[in-house]
């Protein structure tokens, strides 16, 4: 028997499978298909090199190569998951699972049935992409995104639904691949950028053609391209990526012989602490629904895990940086500004924009801003939007700020590199405390 089970290898499994093993805890792990779960083989690892393939050609887009490449930094990555894992001593186990009582389930592998158990489990068996019924159309240039990390070549004309992470990501990708790209969001604004005012920036600046606050009503394969019926117009493509749209996996599981509630989506339900409804358990990352974010998924690993060791620590997901690695490059953390006033506490807004940054400028980025929100009553910081080039990093440096509850007079006090993009969170700070 182990102490801890470990269901699913993506960023929550193994973040929950090295928590506990450092924790003292024996564990097993028990995979399906790939360590490294989406993120690693289907998701952000691979689109991302194939993205960076295409942001940096310098004639045309040779998307066999682009494959070559970021199957290589797959398994790279996929290599690195298992030497952690190892090096910590988690056994390994390849398989599909199915619980038999609350510590007891069965693994159908490769060497038939065998029987494992556990005194706690952690299940992080994370979601799989599928066709909303608009787009279940049995076309092949109707398809998602992970059907997109298989295109052969890139096509002339492409919608992307919705933009979400993935959607953006995606259309940046083909964008830079040269394709003309529609991207089509039911939502006001796009839903990958929290804060509207940005979002709607950020729209203006991807280089593609965006259609917010409109479902997708149909669409109709024809000979020689595929019809988008949306609003009151139809747009052609040659092919349609209906991204974001991914369901928990969580069929064949057996949680109902444990206990173990789902809701109508199919996600497991978990509490603050991500404990589900049966003692002994809990759950972590993209089962549990939500925006299905791999950093997010990492965080909820390991909270889970120390949790089941005795902690009792809630998820802070606004704590939780988020990135687009779009062209221009977004990410947030924390409250946007209507997000705090509709919590009652009305911010303090700083902005400091890349055109009054060195190194922005010699990166030849002047159009980017840092949005810094601060609760004026005591300068806590509540969260922040980066757009431009090294977002994500500079975003990092207010989400750790906020996670040691330093205070916006912290922030302008802190120290950087020059020329450096962080040193705007110190402008964006001074600029909410001069307000």
């Amino acid at each position: 028997m182990s102490d801890v089970l470990v269901v699913g290898a993506g960023a929550a499994g193994a973040e929950a499978a090295l928590t506990s093993a450092r924790l003292g805890s024996q564990v097993t792990l028990v995979y399906a298909g790939e360590l490294g779960g989406t993120c690693v083989n289907a998701g952000c690892v691979p689109s991302n090199a194939l993205l960076h393939a295409a942001a940096t050609r310098r004639a045309g887009f040779d998307i066999e190569a682009a494959h070559t490449a970021a199957g290589r930094v797959v398994n790279r990555v996929r290599d690195g998951v298992r030497r952690s894992l190892a090096a910590a001593g988690v056994h390994l186990l390849a398989g599909r699972l199915s619980f038999q009582d609350a510590h007891t389930a069965t693994v159908a592998g490769p060497d038939g049935e065998i029987i494992v158990t556990a005194d706690r489990i952690v299940i992080a068996t994370g979601a799989t992409t599928y066709l909303p019924a608009v787009g279940d159309v049995g076309d092949r240039r109707v398809i998602t995104s992970a059907d997109a990390l298989g295109l052969g070549a890139v096509p002339a004309r492409a919608v992307v639904v919705v933009g979400g992470h993935l959607g953006l990501e995606w259309a940046t990708l083909l964008r830079h691949a040269g394709t003309q790209v529609t991207v089509i969001d039911e939502q006001p604004t796009l839903r990958a950028v929290a804060d509207a005012e940005v979002a709607e920036f950020v729209a203006g600046q991807l280089g593609v053609t965006v259609l917010v606050g409109s479902p997708v009503a149909a669409v109709k394969p024809a000979d020689d391209e595929v019809l988008v019926s949306v609003a009151d117009q139809e747009i052609g493509a040659d092919l349609v990526l209906f991204a974001d749209f991914r369901r928990p996996n969580t069929d064949g599981l057996g949680l109902d012989r444990i206990g173990v509630r789902v809701d109508d989506s199919g996600a497991v339900v978990v509490d603050d602490e991500l404990r589900t409804t049966a003692p002994g358990i809990s759950a972590a990352g993209d089962v549990t629904g939500g925006l299905m974010l791999a950093a997010e998924a990492r965080v909820e690993g390991g909270l889970a895990a120390a949790n089941l060791h005795g902690g009792s620590t809630p998820m802070r997901r606004d704590l939780v940086p988020r990135a687009l690695h779009t062209d221009p490059e977004v990410a947030s953390v924390g409250l946007t500004e209507s997000q705090a006033r509709d919590a009652g506490r009305p911010p303090a807004v700083g902005y400091a924009e890349y055109a009054g940054n060195a190194r922005a400028l010699v990166l030849g980025a002047d159009g980017g801003v840092v949005k810094l929100v601060v609760d004026p009553v005591g300068e806590e910081i509540l969260g922040a939007t980066v757009v431009g080039p090294d977002a994500a990093s500079t975003v990092a440096l207010v989400a750790l700020a906020m996670q040691a509850e330093l205070t916006a007079s912290d922030l302008i006090a802190s120290n950087h590199a020059h020329p450096a993009v962080g040193e705007l969170v110190v402008d964006a700070a001074r600029a909410a405390l001069a307000g």
